[in-house]
C-alpha cells in the first residue's frame, strides 16, 4: 500500500489525533487484508451493496464524513476512534464514494458497537448474515477491540445484532480463506487446510470456505461453486469424498457439505454426512466406497482391479463402490482413457467370484462429465469349493459285513 495522503472530507484533520501506534496497527492490518485481496472479496462486495445511507428525517447525531460515508457517533467515543474507523472503512473500499451511514458507539465494557443501515429486503435473509459475521471479526481485528455489529433500518432501529463472541474467525493459507465459528479450534482448521492442500483444493487460487457448528456433534462446511460447475456431477461425488475424509480422518465428527452459489452463498445442494464416502488411493487414482461397505472388501476389489491393470496410469481412473438396492455397484469413471468391453466382462466375473462370494453386481462406465457410456450386469456366479485335501480324508469303507 502506498502512503498517499487521505482526504477525509471532514471538518478537521482527525488523523493528527489518532495514536501513532494504533494507526500503524490499522495500516498493518489493512496491508495484510489487501495482500490477500480481501477488499475485492465477495464478502466486502456484498456488504457494500447491502449498506445504505440514513433517512434524511433522522434526528441527527454528530457525524464525520469520509468519501460520502457518514460515521455518526455518540459521546462515548473519541474523535481519534472515529478517525481510525473512517480510515479503515475508506481503505477497505467500504466507503467507496456512494452514500452510506454507520454509527459508532461504545458499550459499558468498552467494546465498540457499530450500527449499519441495511436495505430492508435483506434483513430476513440468513445467507447474508455470513458476510456480516466476517465483517464483525475483521473490523474487530483491524481496530484492536471487540466489536458488536447492529443491522438497522434507516433510523438506526436495530433489526438484529451480531455479537463479537458469535462472529466468525478467519484463517488464510495459500490465498485461501477459511472462515470458522469461534468455538472451533484453530488446530482443526489447520488440519483441514492440510487435507485440502493434499487434495489440491487449496492450490494458490483465491477461495473461501465457511466451517460452522450446527450442533454439538455436527459441523457444516459451505463451499461456493461457480455457476458453470453447478451441474457438474463429479463435484457432488468429490465433496462426498471430502466429507468422508473430514468425518473419518481429520475432524472426526459429522460434517454436512453445503454447495452454494458463488455469488451470494445461497445453498443449492446439501451433501449429508451419511452420504459421505471413504476413500483411498491406488497409484494416485481414487477408489471410494460407501460407509456400509466393508473396507477389507473394498480394498480387495481395488487390488483385483489393480492386478488387471486398471490403475497402471496415474490420475486417469476413479472407481466408486456403492450398494444399490443391496446389489454391489462398481462405477468406473474414466477421466482420460477408455475402458473396453472385454475388460469390463472379465472384471465383473473376477470381482463376483473372488471378492463378493459369487454375488451379482453391476459395473457402470462413465466419462469425466459423469455421463453413462456402458453398463454391464454380472449374474450371480457359482463359487467352486476348494479342492479336498486327500491326505486328511478318511478311506472309504464298504458297506455290509466284513
Amino acid at each position: 500500500m502506498n502512503n498517499e495522503e487521505i482526504n477525509f472530507n471532514a471538518s478537521e484533520n482527525l488523523a493528527a489525533e489518532a495514536s501513532s501506534e494504533h494507526r500503524q496497527a490499522v495500516i498493518k492490518k489493512i496491508q495484510e487484508l489487501n495482500s490477500f485481496g480481501y477488499f475485492k472479496h465477495l464478502f466486502v462486495v456484498f456488504i457494500i451493496t447491502l449498506v445504505i445511507a440514513y433517512n434524511s428525517d433522522f434526528e441527527r447525531l454528530p457525524f464525520e464524513t469520509f468519501k460520502k460515508g457518514n460515521i455518526f457517533y455518540t459521546k462515548n467515543v473519541s474523535k481519534s476512534e472515529i478517525n481510525l474507523l473512517g480510515y479503515y472503512l475508506m481503505k477497505s473500499k467500504f466507503f467507496d464514494g456512494t452514500p452510506k451511514s454507520v454509527k459508532l458507539d461504545k458499550s459499558d465494557s468498552g467494546n465498540y458497537i457499530i450500527s449499519l443501515i441495511i436495505k430492508e429486503e435483506f434483513k430476513d435473509k440468513p445467507q447474508y448474515t455470513e458476510n456480516f459475521k466476517l465483517f464483525t471479526y475483521e473490523v474487530s481485528e483491524a481496530l484492536g477491540k471487540k466489536t458488536d455489529v447492529n443491522l438497522c433500518d434507516s433510523y438506526f432501529k436495530t433489526y438484529s445484532t451480531i455479537k463479537y463472541n458469535d462472529c466468525y474467525k478467519s484463517l488464510r493459507i495459500n490465498s485461501t480463506q477459511i472462515i470458522y465459528s469461534p468455538a472451533i479450534k484453530e488446530k482443526m482448521i489447520r488440519d483441514m487446510a492440510k487435507a485440502f492442500i493434499y487434495e489440491k483444493i487449496i492450490d494458490g487460487n483465491p477461495k473461501t470456505f465457511i466451517l460452522s457448528i450446527v450442533k454439538r456433534d455436527l459441523f457444516e462446511l459451505k463451499v461456493p461453486i461457480k455457476r458453470e460447475y453447478r451441474n457438474f456431477k463429479l463435484n457432488t461425488i468429490f465433496f462426498k469424498i471430502i466429507s468422508g475424509k473430514l468425518i473419518f480422518e481429520v475432524l472426526k465428527t459429522k460434517v454436512n457439505v453445503v454447495l452454494c452459489n458463488e455469488s451470494d452463498w445461497t445453498p443449492y445442494e446439501t451433501i449429508s454426512y451419511y452420504d459421505a464416502l471413504k476413500s483411498f488411493e491406488m497409484n494416485e487414482n481414487k477408489f471410494a466406497h460407501s460407509n456400509d461397505i466393508n473396507e477389507k472388501t473394498a480394498r480387495k476389489i481395488a487390488d483385483t482391479l489393480s492386478e488387471m491393470g486398471l490403475f497402471d496410469k496415474k490420475d486417469s481412473i476413479f472407481v466408486m463402490h456403492t450398494l444399490t438396492a443391496s446389489i454391489p455397484n462398481i462405477t468406473i469413471v474414466s477421466l482420460s482413457r477408455s475402458v473396453d468391453e472385454a475388460f469390463i466382462k472379465n472384471a465383473a466375473l473376477r470381482l463376483s467370484r473372488e471378492c463378493l462370494d459369487g454375488q451379482n453386481l453391476r459395473i457402470d462406465i462413465r466419462d469425466q462429465s459423469y455421463t453413462l457410456s456402458k453398463t454391464y450386469y454380472q449374474p450371480a456366479t457359482k463359487v467352486l469349493p476348494p479342492l479336498p485335501d486327500n491326505n486328511n480324508q478318511a478311506s472309504p469303507q464298504k458297506e455290509g459285513k466284513q
